[in-house]
């Protein structure tokens, strides 16, 4: 989640309007790698947009360009792994979103072409939580489509978890729940992020007291790609938690990968493959829906490792303990030559977006070619364990 501070005139990004005063629309959504897409409508011409709850609004320098929006300061945007960088923050005149018009929008200016796997989108933006605080917003998975509306009525809110939302500076969504009925914690729902669900050093001490985890591998390394860098090498741990309670409701057995030193939980768009997710920015409740009252976790296997990206090739970022990948000699730092058919011998846009739009690490098989630390060119097999 991008956070944006220390601005000299401390400018409130929670600003501007809604130009109806009831709005209630369906608003079909493209799912590509896991992340929203949708199309937003800025002086007659279509854009895509990420769409993602743990963001500000953002958008691209092109779009800056072409509609040269009011300029409001230059602030501080920290990403998700603490890296700084200078930005504009604007305020956008009038977009579209369906049929709502969005107005006099605090908007951060991003250079989008910078990340290079999000680059893979062919995006112009994000639709932040800052933008859609006077919206109740409800999202359909499994059906591509989500419905944003001010009316709670109209809204199909039967047989879910309902729990208060308290909305942060951003007005980022953070909801209250529980593990095991034994721990409970408040986290971020953060629809940009893939992931189930991430949890912080602190709530998984309290989860390993209650004996309601389990230790699958530890490793050393990094896995995390934000907006401006890569978190820095560190301890991991993959463990399996023994089910996350939204009242009633269970998700049983999930798996997550806990961070030394982490300090926030959040929810991802993982969530919303087990149920439709309403955030009501309005009243502060949040809604869960789930497909089943009890489920299981579903991705709970590993190849062995997770590849990182620096500046100039793509390395294997951490290698798990007791799995293959560490047997057969896999090791952090390893410049990785191949993964299946994707070629990273020189690294491209294309290799790139292969890596990222293909995910290799979802087969049940994996052949890798690296190159080892005496320098020696090696391919091995990998499975699903």
């Amino acid at each position: 989640m991008p956070l944006l501070c220390c601005g000299q005139k401390k400018i409130d990004l929670n600003q501007g309007t809604i130009a109806q005063s009831t709005f209630h629309d369906t608003i079909p959504f493209e799912l590509v790698r896991d992340k929203i897409i949708v199309a937003v409508q800025i002086q007659n011409q279509k854009k895509r947009f990420i769409f993602d709850t743990g963001a500000t609004l953002m958008i691209s320098e092109e779009i800056q360009a072409e509609n040269k929006y009011e300029a409001l300061e230059t602030v501080d945007q920290s990403d998700a792994v603490g890296t700084s960088r200078k930005v504009q923050l604007v305020t956008m005149d009038e977009f579209e979103l369906g049929k709502i018009k969005f107005q006099k929008i605090p908007a951060v200016v991003t250079n989008v072409k910078a990340p290079r796997f999000l680059n893979c989108l062919n995006y112009d933006g994000f639709i932040g939580s800052n933008a859609l605080r006077n919206c109740i917003v409800q999202i359909n998975l499994e059906d591509k489509y989500l419905v944003i509306s001010n009316e709670i009525s109209k809204l199909d809110i039967k047989n879910t978890f309902k729990t208060n939302l308290r909305l942060d500076k951003q007005s980022g969504p953070h909801i209250m729940t529980k593990i095991g009925e034994k721990v409970e914690f408040e986290g971020l729902f953060d629809s940009g992020s893939d992931e189930f669900m991430a949890i912080s050093e602190d709530t998984y001490h309290k989860i390993e007291k209650k004996k309601l985890s389990r230790l699958l591998n530890n490793g050393f390394g990094s896995n995390t790609l934000a907006l401006h860098s890569i978190e820095k090498q560190q301890k991991k741990q993959r463990v399996s938690i023994s089910g996350v309670n939204f009242g009633d409701y269970v998700i049983r057995d999930f798996v997550s990968i806990i961070s030394s030193g982490s300090t926030d939980n959040a929810f991802g768009l993982g969530l919303a493959k087990y149920g439709n997710i309403t955030i009501d920015y309005i009243n502060k409740n949040f809604y869960f829906q789930p497909l089943h009252p009890i489920q299981t976790f579903s991705n709970k296997t590993t190849l062995g490792f997770i590849p990182i990206p620096n500046d100039e090739y793509v390395q294997v970022g951490i290698v798990w303990t007791n799995t293959n990948a560490e047997k057969l000699g896999l090791r952090s730092g390893f410049r990785i030559l191949k993964i299946n058919d994707i070629d990273f011998s020189e690294r491209s846009a294309e290799s790139d977006c292969a890596l990222f739009l293909q995910q290799p690490f979802k087969e049940s098989i994996m052949t890798l070619k690296y190159i080892d630390d005496n320098n020696e060119i090696k391919t091995i097999t990998l499975n699903q364990e």
